[in-house]
């Protein structure tokens, strides 16, 4: 096991990260402090966000005893992001080397999300995704996958794939009778499309949605339809379930 880097060491390897990136950027970013601590996230999740000139991280508790080289890596390929630039590729590589290992290392079971079950008011998604699957998949590609509502009614991030818990999650506000079936039936495609199409790096890049990734997505005949129905008639729909204070 490698000797675990201190809260003053990691302040300074991602205050030098930043400093690289922010001196070959247009962007003005000033960051006056680091706020650095571990986070009991399923998998291997890293965040950066900045809140006024504060740095606020969150890094995995799995790689809590990882070395410097490491947390190196890992702090360049977030700032790359924050600062929209290319990260250089032996970080990235050295992270992803690390990142494998780390994720074999997991126990069974640790990497579960904590959901509602599939079963809604209105829409039953492992039904949906059952049937998605006789159709356009194959059940074996998807044996391990759970499917299952969130426990808040988010109204940006209608859906989500977590690789590290094989877990597809929609938001708890599609289950109205309001929201059409294939606008639900749409973003559980989507998701399982991430499961089959992890995202890759490529150039500096990561790159989310793919080539194969598209192809694939322009098989589903409704997709088209419930981008439309997102963008015109989804605000509307919250509007009206906020009055009500989301009570059917």
């Amino acid at each position: 096991m490698s000797e675990q880097v201190g809260s003053v060491a990691l302040k300074e390897i991602f205050r030098k990260a930043y400093g690289f990136y922010r001196g070959r950027s247009r962007k003005d970013i000033v960051i006056e402090d680091f706020h650095i601590r571990f986070f009991r996230y399923s998998g291997l999740k890293h965040t950066l966000r900045i809140n006024h000139h504060l740095a606020e991280i969150r890094l995995s508790e799995w790689s809590r005893n990882e070395n410097v080289d490491f947390f190196e890596a890992l702090a360049h390929i977030l700032w790359s992001k924050i600062f929209s630039m290319k990260c250089p590729p032996h970080f990235q590589q050295k992270y992803r080397q690390r990142e494998r290992l780390l994720m074999e290392q997991i126990p069974a079971g640790q990497g579960k999300k904590i959901i509602l079950p599939p079963q809604g008011r209105v829409y039953d998604l492992q039904t949906i995704m059952e049937n998605l699957i006789r159709m356009y998949f194959s059940m074996e590609k998807f044996r391990d996958v759970a499917i299952g509502w969130s426990r808040q009614k988010a109204i940006r991030r209608l859906g989500h794939y977590d690789g590290t818990a094989k877990t597809i999650v929609l938001s708890a506000a599609l289950d109205h009778a309001a929201v059409p079936p294939f606008v639900v039936e749409s973003i559980v495609y989507h998701e399982m499309l991430h499961h089959l199409h992890p995202v890759e790096f490529k150039n500096g890049r990561h790159v989310i949605h793919g080539d194969a990734f598209k192809k694939m997505e322009e098989v589903f005949p409704c997709m088209g339809e419930a981008e439309t129905w997102l963008k015109q008639s989804f605000p509307g729909f919250v509007r009206r379930r906020q009055r009500n204070r989301w009570v059917n």
